[in-house]
């Protein structure tokens, strides 16, 4: 078989050797490698010095081409096609020219798969460029009466509605479409606000499609009616009760309450001179993880020069608790960026106006690259009127400039009060002017780098700027007979009276890929790009590219097909080996360091909130380990002097000192043990907002360092590791006592955890007997090649595999194919045959646990008894119209009604018996009392779930000593350059 090989590079086609050879090796999660990703990618290839070539790379050969020339230090866009069919869309990297006598014989290079992607728009990009978390900026003083203080983020579940509106339309009285101009689209309608005429609309008023953008109203609005949205966000912010810098405990003991200036959170209603409590400068806030994943997409879509992206709600939706609840607590070592002193007053400057400026550099330029950017927008991407917060500045090194000055100049009628000015390029300050006064200021720097720019006003008391700024770019080029016009941004008055807690210069210093790869391995989940013609992209917006993210589990039980491939099969050579280099693996947070998380591993021998498996016969070899980059503590529930539980649990992110704990008195004291600031990697928890607990008195130090009582606190958030209070579902990845239900009757432990809902599968079968790496050879024709999927079932006479790797020479359709036994996914939402039903009572009200299980559950055909329903609890199910495919009955009736759908059940407690006959799809349930209590839409049909009470053998744990033969995995997210050799 010979096949046709058209290689397309940014669109243009370029010649191909057809007498060559073209491999590509793909895998998305090598199975000796757990924790890691893979992309495709060729070894490399040659092309030829055509003409054609020739004009793409631009003679990248003659390094004497300054105007124009071809930039290898980016990859390129590009795509396959075998036979004008669709293969492969990625990235060309040009690695090297061949030359003969001076002149050009052949371009090196190699081929990416889209997964590239994130390294092209990530690479460098630290959390610490995403301006578009300023706008979840509080002031940072112990209490103001905006409502923005750290006191309202601590006690007051608050939501934020954006300040940008965009109009996206008008009406004329006919009910029609209008279409969200955000980019990408909200996933939900609660995801924004819209407006008729200024008037909020409901969202029972107007139906909304994720997929299209599009708003269809139930009436439709008056002719001349403005139709406006702003986005909204549900408690993107929190201060949790977690210290930075001493232990929280609660005790009357009058040894203690009364002398000590500590961290003793008890008050008996006259707090008088009394100096204890919550002190407003060791907290700290923390920010939805969600809202981090929002402000990537921004920072790459309003860029110019990149294509759009969109994380995929597949994993990353507001229904999945275990994701959507999580947050980053904040706690960085940068006291410049959290000012404690109340008087501190800065803003950045965000009153510029909306600029694009395109200059070519020299006559005729049409490429990128040789073009200069300088753009004026809005971190959320508005545009219009003078709302530009960072200025975008791109090639500022490229041929034909010498220099670009900024000149920044300030305009105020103040003429007493100083103030400064901070520049920031990328999130990082890079010149301070010091405080001064003055009516009209200007401010000088020469860019000599492409980056984000933004520009902090500061002053020591507080300053109106009232008549503005303007932002003029001086571009001188470097020969004499060539001249660039200046770019000038003017922008709009700006008040500057309040100090900040930057969300964005607060978050770790971590890059955007390392941060990606902490929530990869913390949920087993794999990444792969789909562009706007991808068949399974549905939304209509162009130039997008959305990067899928899915558990492991979910990639593979996507797939239904089985591609049969026996008689493509070489026999005439293979191998079988054994699947795994190590009889080890471990699971575990790379910082668990702080004063409890430490204690734990002290005493028990093994990491908090860690996990390990291996099996039994080992015969001592490697050790693997997955680590996310983050901190985990393990939180305290505090009990009163009588050993009584209250509602308040704490955390602190602290280290042990020097000195013992005083126990010498009734009620011990922490006031004794001196403790260290932990200043480690980036906190993940949950929270929840205790709206009636004990009463705790909330303090801060004044300028002359005296602690000032400024009330009591009886609403706060108290932080977890589970993503309520009453459940177990965990962060932790083994199974671990929870810290605050362990003083509760019912379920202690986290049996809910990250290892049995997302590994467990993908571990036991490592582990299992069975597995084994078949190596085999194979002549593959174009039918399969151009259609397959990694995902994919293959069948080989009797025997149906999964493919690890699998490479592919696309000229003659030689392969060599690295299989494993089929990857058969048992979900750990699948319920067993018999088990019992509990009622727990939630922040949201009543829900069914079934099997001891959270989330949506899953059954197999087959039948299942259900025990111990209550009373006051009788169970339905929506069968309606699909009673051969499940049915039910139970030994004690509570009685029929219609239900929640609008059909009639009969509604059962006490043993109830499920008959599974066939795929019922997706299901409610509901309660005769209560409505649906967790079951609407929960209950799906898996025909993989198996109907049988097999118990799974435990993972088996022990101490985490570190040897000499362990494999420690870096945090690199993506890995495309895996060869044989």
């Amino acid at each position: 078989m010979s096949q046709k090989i058209q290689l397309y590079i940014e669109n243009e086609k370029v010649d191909v050797f057809q007498d060559g050879s073209i491999n590509i090796v793909s895998s998305i999660k090598d199975f000796r490698s757990p924790d890691k990703l893979f992309t495709d990618y060729s070894r490399n290839f040659t092309l030829p010095a055509t003409s054609t070539n020739n004009k793409v790379f631009k003679h990248y050969y003659n390094y004497d081409i300054l105007d124009g020339g071809f930039d290898a230090r980016s990859s390129k866009e590009a795509r396959i096609e075998i036979n004008d069919r669709p293969y492969k869309d990625g990235y060309i990297t040009l690695e090297s020219v061949d030359l003969k006598y001076n002149k050009p014989t052949a371009y090196k290079v190699t081929f990416y798969g889209n997964l590239r992607l994130l390294k092209e728009l990530f690479n460098n990009l630290k959390l610490t460029d995403l301006n578009w978390l300023d706008r979840f900026d509080i002031d940072d003083v112990y209490y103001d009466s905006g409502g923005e203080s750290f006191y309202h983020y601590l006690t007051t579940s608050k939501n934020k509605t954006s300040n940008d509106i965009f109009t996206i339309g008008t009406g004329d009285g006919v009910k029609k479409i209008f279409r969200l101009l955000y980019t990408p689209y909200p996933q939900l309608n609660t995801d924004f606000k819209l407006y008729n005429s200024g008037a909020e609309v409901s969202t029972s008023n107007f139906s909304y499609s994720y997929t299209t953008g599009d708003i269809i109203f139930n009436t439709a609005p008056n002719a001349g009616n403005a139709i406006t949205t702003k986005l909204f966000y549900t408690q993107p912010v929190v201060v949790p009760l977690i210290s930075t810098s001493e232990r929280l405990y609660y005790s009357d003991n009058s040894s203690f309450y009364g002398p000590l200036s500590d961290g003793n959170l008890f008050y008996d209603g006259n707090y008088g001179s009394k100096s204890n409590g919550l002190k407003y400068e060791y907290l700290k806030p923390g920010i939805k993880v969600h809202l981090i994943l929002r402000a990537i997409e921004q920072k790459i879509n309003r860029d110019p020069n990149t294509p759009n992206i969109e994380f995929s709600n597949d994993f990353l939706n507001a229904t999945n608790k275990d994701y959507h609840n999580l947050y980053m607590w904040l706690n960085k070592d940068k006291k410049d960026n959290t000012l404690f002193d109340a008087t501190a007053k800065e803003l950045t400057i965000n009153t510029f106006n909306i600029v694009s400026r395109s200059i070519s550099l020299y006559s005729g330029a049409s490429d990128p690259s040789d073009i200069l950017y300088i753009n004026s927008v809005n971190s959320s991407g508005l545009t219009g009127t003078q709302s530009a917060d960072t200025i975008i500045v791109r090639n500022s090194s490229a041929q034909n400039i010498d220099t670009i000055e900024l000149r920044l100049t300030a305009s105020t009628s103040d003429s007493s009060n100083k103030y400064g000015l901070k520049i920031i390029r990328n999130g990082e300050v890079i010149r301070t002017f010091e405080p001064s006064a003055g009516v009209e200021k200007e401010f000088e720097l020469f860019i000599e780098q492409d980056g984000d720019y933004q520009f902090v006003v500061f002053s020591p008391t507080s300053i109106v700027i009232d008549n503005g700024f303007e932002a003029k770019f001086v571009i001188r080029a470097d020969r004499d007979d060539e001249s660039f016009s200046d770019v000038v941004i003017g922008g709009g008055p700006l008040t500057v009276n309040k100090g900040k807690f930057s969300m964005r210069l607060n978050m770790p210093d971590m890059s955007i890929i390392e941060f990606l790869s902490g929530l990869f391995k913390m949920f087993n989940l794999v990444c792969f790009v789909e562009s706007t013609g991808s068949s399974s992209y549905t939304t209509t917006q162009s130039n997008m590219k959305r990067i899928r993210v899915m558990t492991f589990d979910s990639y593979y039980a996507s797939s239904k097909s089985e591609l049969d491939i026996t008689n493509k099969i070489d026999i005439s050579s293979g191998s079988v080996h054994r699947m795994l280099p190590y009889s080890k693996i471990e699971f575990k947070y790379e910082d668990t360091e702080s004063v409890l998380a430490e204690q734990h591993k002290t005493s028990n021998g093994i990491e908090w909130g860690g996990e390990s498996w291996s099996y039994n016969d080992s015969r001592g070899e490697k050790k693997y380990e997955i680590i996310p980059p983050f901190a985990h503590l393990k939180f305290e529930r505090l009990l009163n002097t009588a050993g009584t539980a209250t509602k308040i649990q704490v955390g602190f992110s602290i280290k042990r000192g020097s000195s013992d704990r005083n126990t010498s008195a009734a009620s011990t004291s922490f006031q004794g043990e001196k403790y260290n600031p932990h200043f480690g990697k980036s906190l993940l928890f949950y929270t929840h907002r205790e709206s009636s607990g004990e009463q705790i008195p909330y303090t801060y130090t004044n300028a002359s360092n005296v602690t000032v009582y400024y009330g009591n606190i009886s609403t706060y958030f108290i932080p977890l590791n589970s993503i309520d209070v009453n459940t177990s579902q965990s962060n932790h990845f083994g199974e671990e006592v929870d810290e605050y239900r362990v003083y509760e009757s019912g379920e202690q432990s986290n049996v809910n955890n990250l290892f049995n809902l997302y590994y467990k599968n993908y571990i036991r079968h490592l582990f299992d007997v069975k597995s084994r790496i078949i190596k085999l050879k194979a002549n593959l024709t174009n039918a399969f090649i151009s259609k397959y999927s990694l995902a994919d079932k293959i069948r080989i006479s009797d025997k149906t595999y999964s493919i690890n790797k699998i490479d592919i020479n696309l000229k003659n359709g030689k392969s060599s194919l690295e299989l494993q036994r089929y990857y058969d996914i048992t979900s750990f939402s699948c319920l067993n045959t018999t088990f019992n039903l509990k009622v727990e009572v939630t922040s949201a009200g009543n829900i069914y646990i079934f099997d001891n299980k959270y989330g949506t559950y899953q059954m197999g055909q087959g039948t299942y008894v259900m025990n111990d329903v209550p009373s006051a609890h009788p169970i339905a199910f929506h069968n309606f119209g699909k009673e051969s495919r499940l049915s039910y009955t139970g030994t004690s009736s509570g009685g029929s009604k219609a239900g929640l759908d609008g059909n009639t059940y009969t509604y059962y407690y006490g043993t109830v018996t499920i008959t599974v006959g066939g795929d019922f799809g997706t299901m409610s349930y509901e309660c005769y009392n209560h409505g649906y209590m967790g079951g609407q839409n929960n209950l799906i049909y898996n025909a993989d779930c198996l109907t049988t009470d097999t118990p799974v053998t435990p993972p088996v744990t022990g101490t985490l000593t570190v040897d000499a033969t362990d494999i420690y995995v870096d945090s690199g997210i993506i890995t495309s350059d895996q060869t044989d050799e």
